[in-house]
């Protein structure tokens, strides 16, 4: 039985955005993922906010994944730093990666190399798990999990490198992904060097092409970055926000799929026939009203919404929707229905949807054909009456 020590890892958010935390800004979507996911307790719900305890965290990263709209952010840590930790080690090689709580790290299998992280592994997005994977086989040791007394991260863990493994099955390719929860049965005679990923250092030279690298053409990493000039108004309305790892996924992914099993994949064992990746459907019925609404709540940007003349259009990435559930929440006739499904391009956009619409008489905006000509707002704004009135009964609170 190993004995896990306790010691404080790097990764401990350093920023929240409120503006993104669907707790914070829709709390009909019901996402408790980072409290559900955090291992020592460190944030707790409250009313329209995540309350976060600077003492109670240890810096595991949990947070940092788990979160489907990237709320939390730090500088002091980055899974990147594993990528540049892996890439010199020769194509095909075996690796291993532990955490920064393991308390035998040098005692791996033979002919693998052992990497150690200085975080929790639950921290690593499945992303990540699956670009390392195109390159060498990984082993994610769990083997001290059971003794860690932060020991639910490894649930989220197992949930990474499980996705990650059902994306390289889906793109043809072998899989190269396992989880070990038992000690190895013959360990080498003498211990084995560590990797660690944080001990790295790259030139400036280094940072800019492997960011350009991550980010694809130059026109589409600077379209990453963030812009200065932000108006208060767009502030407000919180733009859709995606995690860096999902925006290298998408990239990533699309070249993978088209390469599907090349002949330099490094060998592993055959995968599982009936192991496919399964991604967010979604329906429209002819119920819709073509109100938009479905569009303008998607934290995402997955689901968008377009007129084309007389038409009216609904569009949808798979690979970007978050299943947070808000676009059939909101949706007033309960027009959208949501589910999973294979896909073969879940990174292209597509038109799940089309309806016919004319003008409204009294806004001029779009909307389905209806018996008195009016959008759905329209028809169901409530009368100039009703609207002086609660504003008379709210001054007289104040």
């Amino acid at each position: 039985m190993l004995s896990v020590p306790i010691i404080p890892m790097a990764a401990a958010p350093q920023e929240l955005f409120p503006d993104r935390c669907l707790w914070a800004r829709h709390r009909g979507a019901a996402c408790t993922h980072c409290v559900d996911a955090c291992p020592a307790g460190a944030l707790v719900l409250a009313d329209k906010e995540i309350v976060f305890d600077v003492e109670q965290c240890v810096g595991c990263g949990v947070c940092l994944v788990t979160c489907p709209v990237e709320a939390f952010e730090t500088t002091a840590w980055s899974e990147r730093n594993l990528v540049r930790a892996v890439e010199p080690l020769p194509h095909g090689a075996s690796v291993e990666i532990v955490c920064r709580q393991h308390p035998a790290p040098q005692l791996t299998a033979e002919g693998a190399s052992t990497v150690q992280v200085n975080a929790c592994l639950g921290a690593l997005s499945p992303g990540l798990w699956f670009e390392l994977a195109l390159s060498h086989r990984i082993t994610v040791r769990l083997e001290a999990c059971a003794e860690c007394p932060y020991a639910g991260a490894s649930r989220v863990v197992e949930q990474a490198v499980a996705l990650a493994a059902e994306w390289q099955v889906s793109c043809e390719r072998p899989v190269t992904l396992s989880v070990r929860k038992d000690a190895v049965a013959s360990a080498p005679r003498r211990p084995q060097p560590v990797y660690r990923a944080e001990e790295i250092r790259r030139s400036r030279r280094e940072l800019l092409f492997s960011f350009a690298r991550s980010a694809g053409p130059p026109a589409q990493a600077l379209a990453c970055l963030p812009t200065a000039f932000q108006t208060e108004e767009d502030a407000r309305r919180a733009p859709p926000h995606q995690p860096a790892w999902l925006r290298r996924l998408a990239a990533l992914y699309a070249r993978v799929a088209a390469r599907g099993a090349s002949q330099g994949a490094p060998p592993a064992r055959e995968p599982s026939p009936c192991f496919a990746a399964n991604w967010p459907a979604l329906q429209v019925s002819a119920a819709c009203t073509a109100c938009g609404s479905c569009a303008r709540y998607c934290p995402s940007g997955a689901l968008s919404t377009g007129r084309s003349g007389d038409v009216f259009e609904h569009r949808f990435v798979p690979g970007v929707c978050i299943s947070c559930g808000l676009c059939a929440l909101v949706c007033q006739p309960d027009a959208i229905t949501r589910g999973y499904q294979t896909e073969e391009t879940p990174f292209v956009e597509r038109v799940v949807a089309t309806r016919g619409v004319e003008a409204c008489c009294k806004c001029g905006g779009h909307s389905v054909a209806t018996a008195d000509g009016l959008c759905y707002w329209c028809a169901n704004e409530p009368p100039i009456r009703s609207v002086l009135e609660n504003a008379q009964r709210l001054f007289a609170r104040r």
